[in-house]
């Protein structure tokens, strides 16, 4: 469709409006029928109107090339609304609404036209399921929404389709139980508890030749034992971790919690058991 030619129908300036009680009037006060233009630098915006609200198909343009499509109804957002690039005209983003708020999919787009991101909303809020896309269309996180917050499992895989995380999530923090997996193998490399980011808990840490540490921290340090055990689960070495212990520089003796899995990965990755004296 030639959007342009639309733009080019008669339309009144909506600064010749005016706006009362959520309704656009006209002359002698009535109730505003026809197309009201929006101007904003470049950018025009040209939208059907009846009976003083909105009431059809937005088309936004920015010299010459479309900005976006947004359908209205009776002044609330109703059906698929389209965002471009500018510039390249390419589809950014297509959003559902209904009733003047997101409700339904939103789809985000790379400039490339691959899907980036896949999200669900209900009611103006994200809900369910959202999913993140490597360019080539593997899937690359999964993480469920509750209310707009993030609730529940963050999956994180790498581009082979492989499973490389998995950590339950309340809000932006780590909080519940999580496992990290190496890459090459698929098998866990890290699993235990997260309070609000930091490590609580029993924390088990494995090498590649399948050796491992159980730690157990409290609000992200270290305390009580360190146990470390070879592949078939025989115990290595034993140490007692006494949280009252200081570094030479007076600093609390406590392991750093990580900031992301994939620090979390490295830092599991080049962990060495220490051999038996």
């Amino acid at each position: 469709m030639r959007y342009d030619l639309i733009m080019m129908l008669p339309s009144t300036p909506a600064l010749e409006l005016t706006l009362e009680d959520g309704l656009y009037k006209g002359e002698r006060g009535r109730l505003f029928n026809g197309r009201m233009l929006t101007a904003q630098g470049g950018t025009l915006t040209t939208t059907p109107m009846t009976n003083g609200l909105r009431d059809g198909l937005a088309i936004t343009m920015s010299n010459g090339q479309l900005v976006s499509l947004i359908p209205w109804v009776k002044g609330l957002k109703e059906g698929e609304a389209k965002f471009f690039d500018p510039k390249t005209g390419v589809v950014l983003e297509l959003i559902d609404y209904r009733r003047g708020v997101m409700d339904g999919m939103k789809l985000v787009f790379r400039q490339n036209g691959s899907l980036l991101r896949r999200e669900l909303w209900v009611k103006g809020q994200q809900e369910g399921l959202t999913t993140t896309y490597f360019e080539d269309g593997t899937v690359e996180t999964e993480v469920n929404y509750h209310l707009g917050e993030q609730a529940g499992s963050l999956k994180t895989y790498n581009a082979k389709g492989v499973l490389i995380s998995d950590i339950m999530m309340a809000g932006q923090a780590r909080h519940g139980l999580f496992t990290l997996y190496f890459e090459d193998t698929g098998l866990p490399a890290v699993r235990g508890t997260y309070e609000h980011d930091a490590y609580q808990g029993r924390i088990t840490t494995w090498s590649t030749d399948g050796s491992y540490v159980v730690e157990t921290y409290d609000k992200g340090h270290p305390v009580g034992l360190k146990e470390a055990y070879d592949a078939n689960g025989k115990r290595l070495e034993t140490e007692f971790f006494d949280s009252k212990d200081t570094t030479s520089d007076g600093a609390q003796n406590a392991s750093p919690v990580p900031e992301t899995p994939a620090e979390s990965m490295e830092n599991a990755e080049h962990l060495e058991v220490n051999e038996v004296s």
